[in-house]
Order: structure tokens, then sequence, then C-alpha cells
């Protein structure tokens, strides 16, 4: 079986890395620890904000840095100190938000850590939410407001990611190729079945990904990623390896160079015992 030289390993988590309960696993915590232990730096590369790390996630006493927002943030978490930023604009976050506004979702959008939604919105995220671990997330990590974008323009500020979330899988695979239109100069991505995540065009995991390496003067030949969603894709191919769960949507699976088990049979811990440990 060939082992992989590698120095540093970004992970999804939803899908990824956590089960279908967004538990981690004891198997995958002991196989993560294990790589620590030989050196290996384990980042986190999530859709999700920093702050908002699954506890046991957040709890490992070996990660250093996290690639949060899709890559509009990357973070030192032993010291706070925020490595990069890519953040929206103000005038093309208010832009984002008027067009969202026109299709039949909930959206919201992330400021400096913390999401914002219309207060209305935000009562019915049951029915946009595609179980009770999604809504117990979203109503965890969004605080209402009036108006998202009056509240927005008020503050000035740029935005780090915006997003709008559906009734069905099919009503946002409906909505989706409108959105690119309409909003071309941005990225799209899907973590769940019913949203859509914008970023800027300069955030993605795979940005995140090369910058950490040029940060750590690692080459990027020596990295392994896992991923699941569309929102990975740019870190599967930017990646030495890039490795797709086999839970992933079948137009995800071509981008990964190995496929590994389901995030419910310890997948990430099978490909780190079989090609790194």
């Amino acid at each position: 079986m060939k082992k992989y030289d590698i120095r540093l390993i970004c992970l999804d988590l939803d899908g990824t890395l956590l089960n279908s309960d967004k538990q981690l696993s004891e198997r995958n915590r002991r196989s993560l620890a294990e790589c620590a232990a030989r050196g290996i730096y384990i980042v986190p590369t999530t859709g999700r904000l920093a702050g908002a790390l699954t506890p046991s996630v957040a709890a490992l006493p070996f990660l250093r840095y996290v690639i949060a927002v899709n890559g509009a943030l990357i973070e030192d978490l032993k010291t706070g100190e925020v490595l990069c930023r890519e953040e929206i604009p103000n005038a093309d976050a208010l832009r984002i938000l008027s067009v969202l506004d026109s299709f039949p979702g909930i959206y919201d959008c992330y400021i400096d850590g913390c999401g914002y939604m219309n207060a209305e919105m935000l009562e019915k995220a049951e029915d946009y939410t595609i179980d009770a671990h999604h809504l117990a997330l979203v109503q965890s990590t969004r605080k209402p407001v009036a108006d998202l974008q009056t509240f927005v323009r008020d503050k000035g500020c740029t935005v780090q990611k915006s997003q709008i979330m559906f009734h069905s899988r099919e009503i946002r695979d409906e909505a989706l190729p409108k959105i690119r239109a309409l909003l071309p100069d941005f990225l799209h991505s899907c973590t769940y079945a019913t949203n859509i995540e914008i970023n800027s065009p300069r955030a993605h995991k795979g940005a995140g990904l090369q910058f950490l390496c040029r940060h750590l003067g690692i080459p990027i030949g020596n990295t392994m990623s896992f991923g699941d969603g569309s929102n990975d894709i740019s870190m599967l191919q930017a990646a030495g390896v890039g490795v797709v769960m086999a839970n992933a949507d079948a137009d995800i699976l071509p981008y990964g160079d190995i496929t590994a088990p389901s995030c419910d049979e310890d997948g990430v811990a099978q490909i780190l015992e079989r090609y790194v440990l």
C-alpha cells in the first residue's frame, strides 16, 4: 500500500469528519491525534464561522489553524491572529442581498464572525433546514435583525459570506443557475442539499490551503484534503492528495484522487490509517 508524505491535512466538517449526527467518532479523533503526534498540521476547513466549530472539534488540543467561511477567514487559534481575510465589499454585499430577496428562500450573511438574518426569516428556519442538527446550527449562529439589507447598509462593513436556503433541493437546483447568472462575479457553492453560499471570488478552500502552505513553508504536494460538497472542490484539486467522501453527490466524486468510505463509516480514519499512518 502506497504511503504519502503528508505534512498538512485539511478537513471539511459536515458530511466529512463529522458523521450524520454531527459527532466526531473516537476512531476519527484517534487517527487525527496520531497524525498530529507525527507533526502533521490538522486544519478544519469549513463553511462555518470560526467560532461555530462543533465542540468536539474545537476541543482538540492539537489544532492550530482554521480555514473558515469557505476560505474567507484564516485564523491562528493559538494567538487569535487573523492571517487572511477575503470578504465582500459592502456595496457588493447589498447587491447580493437584493438579488437573494427575489427568490423564495430565507437568506443571511456573516459579518466579523457572526451571522445575521431577518427576524421573520429566522422564525421560519425550521421549514428551510434539512434536519434538527442544521436547524440548531442556524438558530445558534444567527442574530435576528429587523431588516438585513438596512442593517448591512448602516454598518457599511464588508461581509464574509451570504447564504440562501430553500424548501427543497429541487427549488435550490432551479434557483442556482439563475443566481449564478445574476451574480457572475462571485463564487457559488452548496454545503447542504437546500442551500447556496456566496463568497468573494478569492475566498475558497483551495486558496486557503495554498495560503497556509506558503505561511508554513509546506509544499502543496505534501498536503491531503477531505471533502464532500461543491465548496470542497477547490481544495480537493489544490491538495497533493484529494479525498472525496463516498457520501458526496455523484458530481463531486470525480474530483477526488481517492474515494473514502462514508462519514458514517469513519471514512477519514480509514484513509489516514491506510495511506498516512
